[in-house]
C-alpha cells in the first residue's frame, strides 16, 4: 500500500490514506510520517511548509502600532480626520503581513 496526504481545499495537511496505487494528483508521503494533521501544515507543491512561514522578516514599519491606534482614537474623539501615520501603518500592514497572517486565520 502506498500512503498519500489527505489535503484540504486550500492545501493543508488533515489525514493520510492508503491507497494500493496513486494518482498523478495525490502527493505521496513515506509510510509513518509524523507531520500533525491539524491542518498547519499546507503543501507547496513541493514539500509541506508550516502554515505562516516562509514569508522572511518584514521590515520595521514606519510607526509603532500602539503610537497608530493612539493616533487614531485621539483623532476619533476630537472629531478630527485620520492622521497620516495610521495609513502609514496600513499601507506597512498590508504589504508586510496581511497574507502571512491571513493564511493562519483560515
Amino acid at each position: 500500500m502506498i500512503q498519500i496526504a489527505k489535503l484540504d481545499k486550500d492545501g493543508r495537511l488533515v489525514g493520510y490514506k492508503q491507497v494500493k496505487k496513486a494518482a498523478a494528483d495525490h502527493v505521496v508521503v513515506p509510510t509513518g510520517c509524523d507531520l500533525p494533521v491539524d491542518g498547519s501544515y499546507r503543501w507547496d507543491g513541493k514539500a509541506f511548509i508550516p502554515r505562516g512561514h516562509g514569508y522572511g522578516k518584514p521590515p520595521r514599519p514606519p510607526v509603532a502600532s500602539d503610537y497608530a491606534v493612539f493616533l487614531m482614537m485621539r483623532a476619533l474623539l476630537e472629531g478630527k480626520s485620520l492622521p497620516a501615520e495610521c495609513q502609514d501603518y496600513v499601507t506597512w500592514y498590508e504589504a508586510a503581513l496581511a497574507k502571512r497572517n491571513e493564511e493562519l486565520t483560515r
